[in-house]
């Protein structure tokens, strides 16, 4: 509904789309009033898919985003 959310799970999961195997999986933090942050180094260039999954009580929200890494 476009409304921020404090106090979720916030997951966070890039894959490789060009190479088997290359992936990473991790936990974004809450930095508060529905903001939320997660630090990662790309350990190669190229194509990568993120999912993004949200989750509080009855609210579960995925999105994939397409990122090119150069």
């Amino acid at each position: 509904k476009g409304q921020s959310v404090s106090g979720a799970d916030f997951d966070v999961i890039a894959d490789h789309t060009e190479m088997n195997g290359m992936t990473m999986h991790g936990k974004a933090t809450d930095q508060g009033y529905g903001s939320y942050a997660i630090k990662t180094i790309f350990s190669m260039a190229g194509k990568w898919k993120l999912t993004v999954q949200v989750r509080k009580e009855a609210l579960d929200f995925k999105q994939e985003i397409d990122l090119e890494i150069k």
